[in-house]
């Protein structure tokens, strides 16, 4: 069995319950030594980073 851990808090998580893996990509962008990646996070973390986004795209 694997075992998981939030890349942003360190909590142990269950992906089956309260774990969520984000994808990262640069498909469509044009970034300098950029990489495709796959983080996993808790629950809590995911909605941190999706408040992030979404008031980013609120000041653009």
């Amino acid at each position: 069995m694997l075992k998981y851990y939030c890349d942003m808090c360190g909590k142990h998580i269950n992906m089956n319950i309260d774990g969520v893996t984000l994808l990262f990509n640069a498909q469509g962008l044009s970034m300098r030594n950029a990489v495709n990646e796959d983080k996993h996070l808790c629950i809590d973390c995911c909605n941190k980073v999706k408040g992030f986004i979404a008031q980013s795209a609120e000041k653009q």
